[in-house]
């Protein structure tokens, strides 16, 4: 999901099966986004931290199609959490679910938002720009698994002082997107 839609880091000019990116006849085909510099979350869900993160949800839905998931850098999740304190929030019980398993997670307009510390690293070690929430839809993603090594199980070793026996287990995938107007990044956040 890039901040700039417009053009991709592969080469030539990011064509993807015959779409430019950079073509604006094209615009319905990118992901959407938010840049968010300069702006604040607020205390009382009237920030344009909130106002923008609910616009961001909205660009991602076409019909009954909408993100399932927000995943949040440590900062972002961090400036959401602290202007939601003030607020009564009531859990559903998936959420309670995620919770349990050891997730902490916020249900921002019946969207979960999980906090995912390494976007803060990736994105910094890329020389992108500010923490970011990244908002996507499950059902457009697709993995391929590769028949050459899907589970494919090496040779049974017995480990030295162990009454037991252990078998590497190989298996390779590729992911791809199927709607990348369905996908958004609201960067900048601070």
């Amino acid at each position: 999901i890039q901040d700039d839609p417009t053009s991709l880091p592969a080469a030539g000019a990011g064509v993807i099966g015959g779409v430019d990116a950079s073509d604006s006849a094209n615009s319905y085909w990118r992901n959407k986004i938010n840049n968010f510099a300069a702006g604040t979350f607020g205390t009382d869900q009237t920030g344009l931290g909130h106002a923008a993160l609910r616009q961001l949800i909205r660009d991602c839905t076409f019909g009954q199609q909408r993100s399932k998931i927000i995943l949040a850098g440590e900062n972002a999740y961090e400036a959401l959490e602290k202007s939601l304190l003030s607020s009564t929030r009531i859990n559903d019980p998936r959420v309670n679910l995620l919770a349990s398993a050891g997730i902490d997670s916020i249900v921002f307009k019946n969207t979960v938002v999980v906090m995912e510390k390494r976007i803060d690293v990736v994105r910094e070690a890329a020389g992108l720009t500010g923490s970011a929430f990244y908002c996507l839809n499950a059902r457009s993603f697709r993995i391929w698994g590769m028949k050459h090594r899907w589970f494919k199980m090496g040779n049974f070793r017995e480990p030295t002082n162990q009454d037991s026996q252990v078998a590497h287990c190989i298996t390779r995938l590729n992911t791809s997107c199927r709607a990348r107007r369905e996908q958004g990044v609201m960067f900048n956040v601070s």
